[in-house]
């Protein structure tokens, strides 16, 4: 491991959420930021980044409930 720019779930999950989080919070800004200057299709994308980033967190965040009760054949994908 150890890549520049390189952040896996698996290995630190409390730092991917924090990396995740942060990354929403700034694309969100930026998105409000374009919408004041009145560029509606580049806030858009910033503002869908920005939901990615958070929900990413949050499917993270939450993976052990999310799996729980499923079959180990799910579970390893």
């Amino acid at each position: 491991m150890g890549e520049v720019g390189y952040l896996d779930y698996r290995s630190n999950p409390r730092a991917y959420v924090y990396a995740k989080v942060l990354d929403g919070l700034v694309e969100a800004r930026l998105a409000l930021e374009m919408l004041d200057r009145s560029l509606m299709q580049n806030a858009a994308a910033k503002a869908f980044v920005s939901v990615k980033s958070i929900v990413s967190a949050l499917v993270v965040s939450n993976i052990s409930k999310l799996i729980e009760g499923k079959p180990d054949r799910e579970r390893d994908w």
